[in-house]
């Protein structure tokens, strides 16, 4: 099982068919055009780092901003529970102080209201960046080098070993001289074939394995050149989920936090200015 409560294992290897990978559209004869798409590959890569590069900046700063605003909330917090006490303990004390601990307590606010901007701006400036990795994919696919291909289908019936047509469930625009991916999902029995010939629906190859039905096919272009996917993000893919998770939802999160003690802050100087500290001692002795 790869998972196991909320533990995945790392250490095993990825069929090619649960890849994300970009087919090189030129013919094999074209040999003098794949420096160039290297090159097109290459750029976009670029591209993609820089955000990359973006987000881990703008993640680190949202981050160190909030651990300081948090440090410094805190501080307010202990200065706050050490009046608290003695006002509690000794209701001799001035009247006066209960409007020192409600100034703290107003001292918090625009701290946490300072925190929940940082936390909302950060996650705007991180998702830009992440939308701009979004718009490299849909740029590199318009662009016909780079195809990723996501077309894939059920066999209708069994493969033998040998030569054989096949016909799809589906047309899939396979060509002659194009390859072929066939895979037993259940087994992870996958070989890559050249397409001999193509026509009404189905292709022509030699499958040096045996297929059952229901094997799965994904048309791999006619270029012997297989490119990683040009964009990262965590969007999709193993181990990969985490990964927008952590750099989207958690500056979202910290929004949410500092809001709720903004509210916290305000509500609590407002009684203690009106009501005296009681209150918060009241909650420190239970």
């Amino acid at each position: 099982m790869k998972w196991i409560f909320w533990t995945r294992a790392i250490n095993w290897t990825v069929p090619l068919r649960d890849c994300e990978f970009s087919a090189v559209a030129v013919a094999p004869a074209v040999v003098n055009q794949i420096p160039d798409v290297i090159g097109y590959y290459d750029r976009v890569r670029d591209y993609v780092k820089h955000e990359d590069d973006l987000i881990n900046s703008r993640l680190t700063w949202s981050l160190t901003i909030h651990g300081f605003l948090f440090a410094i909330y805190g501080i307010l917090m202990v200065k706050i529970t050490e009046l608290c006490v003695p006002r509690h303990d000794n209701p001799g004390l001035p009247a006066s102080l209960g409007r020192v601990i409600a100034l703290l307590f107003f001292l918090q606010a625009p701290i946490a209201a300072f925190g929940a901007v940082v936390g909302f701006l950060s996650r705007e400036a991180i998702a830009a960046a992440h939308n701009s990795i979004q718009h490299l994919l849909a740029i590199s696919q318009a662009s016909g080098v780079l195809q990723t291909l996501v077309a894939q289908t059920d066999v209708a019936a069994g493969i033998a070993q040998g030569q054989s047509w096949v016909k799809p469930t589906a047309d899939l625009g396979i060509t002659m001289q194009s390859r072929v991916l066939v895979d037993d999902r259940s087994d992870g029995n996958e070989e890559i074939v050249n397409v001999l010939a193509a026509g009404n629906g189905r292709f022509e190859a030699v499958f040096a394995k045996a297929h059952d039905a229901g094997a799965l096919i994904k048309p791999l272009g006619m270029s012997p050149l297989l490119l990683a996917k040009v964009v990262s993000g965590g969007d999709k893919g193993y181990h990969t989920g985490g990964a927008r998770l952590y750099y989207l939802k958690l500056p979202l999160c910290a929004t949410i936090i500092w809001a709720l003690l903004l509210l916290f802050s305000l509500i609590s100087g407002c009684l203690c200015y009106f009501h005296g500290p009681q209150f918060f001692a009241y909650l420190i002795r239970a």
